[in-house]
């Protein structure tokens, strides 16, 4: 055997090593993400059995949008662009000098993100008016207050995704997630204990709790590396570098996420109840997001900013091809099946207390209407990775910004016509509008992308799915029109319904993909066949 042949063997069994670690990781990852939506399933619940879509719920939706809005584009951005950073420093000066900008920048940000929280507690009452102009009296009085116990979060969940990066840039999955799970069991513990007492103030502290518990879980890895000192080295030219790709990211954070405002702002002009409609449903689109693609997402990024920082471009654009190719082959049956199975999931998780009939209709409605999002949603974040890796931010701004000025449009043209439906409507649109350009980016940067196995994948997973569809809807009308039911029985129902058409879909999958199979990979290199994936269709 020649000594090239030899080598070859070795970097293949190299790269099979690498994607069962990557697939194990994710599973973790997942698992956890798991346990968290059972958890994040019952704060819902117990939201729903004690406020339902009432003044209260609309109060608090209202007053959580902004620490939300900002938290979320704050700490996604920073999140993403450390760990290229951490990595890079890493690889060129050592783990110390990395350690110390990691330092640096944890108490910069803790001292910014304090002054931050501080100011907005003392205009509070103005930026509820002009966030939700359509609540006044008590109720704009409420938010206000909900407003300021909830502004804390701010501080603690960006604190947290700076360490949970730290976390992912050395291999370290687990503990972030756990970090998730106890920040929605803490919130959970808040809302069930306070909530019976302090009313919807409870359910505020709980939430506060719960991002400060994030924060905790999370900090003990800096007491690891004290030594490594650097904690006021704000000027360090790699801190400098780090808000440089931060700080567009931000920006494009604000202005994708700031849907979030607008349909409160909108929707606190309509009847009682819609935007608590939109902020259930929202959460449960949320939450399909998260279960379908995060642990895939959290994994595939360090791997793509390892191939980046090796000067390996094109290897990062056939990762990024392998990813889409599992989030298309996972989405789409998802998206379809809950299409078909909308109300009844909604009456399943939501159907307690004073969350009635009516409140189920509303929700399923507006539920179904989100779901455009969860799949180009899906795709969109796990395209933005591969940009995060190479450490191009310049999409981010360029589609945050056209994309919000046409969410703006559909969001007054939509509410106009459709009410609250056409807010979430506006907002599954304005997400296709943002692939459709993150695409364009990909062909433009990305010249190793596969776009024949990927576009094929697409087509076996949208065929599949169309297959499954009509079975979900056959027996859904079999199995979940008749009487009402016990919580148990309906949830044995759906599980049948799921059951079944997560089988016809695999079946037609693998009918699909064995016909139109053809030779096998030559570059070896992705090792998603390898895994058995049933996406790789050339």
């Amino acid at each position: 055997m020649s000594p090239g042949t030899m080598a070859a063997q070795q970097l293949h069994m190299s790269s099979q090593a690498g994607d069962r670690r990557l697939f194990a990781s994710s599973a973790v990852v997942t698992a956890l993400a798991l346990v968290n939506a059972g958890l994040s399933y019952m704060v819902q619940r117990a939201l729903a059995a004690q406020f339902g879509t009432r003044r209260e719920m609309d109060a608090y939706l209202a007053a959580f949008a902004l620490p939300a809005l900002i938290a979320s584009a704050i700490a996604d951005a920073v999140a993403l662009t450390l760990i290229p950073v951490f990595m890079s420093q890493r690889a060129k000066y050592g783990d110390q000098d990395a350690w110390r900008v990691s330092n640096a920048l944890v108490t910069m940000s803790a001292v910014a993100l304090s002054v931050l929280a501080g100011g907005l507690f003392l205009v509070a009452g103005p930026l509820m008016s002009i966030s939700a102009p359509g609540l006044t009296g008590a109720s704009r009085n409420l938010a206000v207050a909900l407003l300021r116990l909830m502004l804390p979060m701010i501080v603690c969940l960006s604190l947290a995704a700076l360490l949970t990066a730290i976390h992912h840039a050395h291999g370290l999955f687990a503990a972030p997630a756990l970090a998730s799970v106890s920040n929605t069991a803490v919130m959970l513990a808040g809302i069930l204990l306070l909530a019976p007492r302090l009313g919807i103030y409870g359910v505020a502290l709980g939430t506060t709790m719960g991002a400060a518990a994030r924060f905790l879980w999370l900090a003990p890895i800096l007491g690891r590396r004290i030594a490594g000192g650097g904690y006021l080295q704000w000027r360090h030219v790699c801190v400098r570098h780090f808000w440089r790709l931060s700080l567009p990211l931000i920006l494009a954070g604000f202005v994708f996420k700031a849907n979030l405002v607008v349909e409160r702002f909108l929707a606190s002009w309509m009847p009682e109840g819609r935007i608590s409609s939109l902020g259930y449903a929202y959460q449960i689109a949320l939450l399909l997001a998260i279960l379908a693609t995060q642990g895939l997402g959290i994994t595939m990024l360090p791997r793509m900013c390892d191939q980046a920082a090796g000067g390996e471009t094109a290897h990062v654009g056939r990762s990024l091809a392998d990813g889409i190719r599992w989030v298309i082959f996972i989405l789409t049956p998802v998206v379809v099946g809950v299409a078909v199975l909308s109300e009844p999931i909604t009456r399943l998780l939501l159907r307690v207390g004073v969350f009635d009939e009516a409140s189920v209709h509303a929700t399923a409605f507006a539920l179904l209407a989100y779901l455009g999002f969860v799949y180009a949603g899906g795709l969109a974040n796990m395209i933005a990775r591969a940009f995060i890796a190479i450490q191009d931010l310049r999409p981010f701004i360029q589609i945050g910004l056209v994309s919000t000025a046409v969410l703006i449009v559909l969001d007054v043209v939509l509410a106009r016509w459709l009410g609250y439906i056409g807010l979430a409507l506006a907002y599954s649109v304005m997400w296709f509008f943002s692939l459709a350009l993150w695409l364009l980016a990909v062909r433009r940067r990305f010249k190793a992308f596969d776009w024949t196995p990927t576009i094929s994948a697409g087509l076996v997973a949208l065929t599949a799915s169309a297959g499954m569809a009509p079975i979900c809807w056959i027996l859904r009308a079999a199995v979940l029109t008749s009487a009402p039911r016990t919580l148990t029985e309906l949830a044995l129902a759906l599980l049948l319904v799921a059951t079944v058409g997560a089988a016809v879909y695999l079946l037609l999958v693998l009918l699909l993909t064995r016909r139109h199979s053809g030779p096998a990979d030559p570059a070896g290199s992705t090792g998603f066949r390898d895994t058995g994936s049933l996406l790789e269709t050339e």
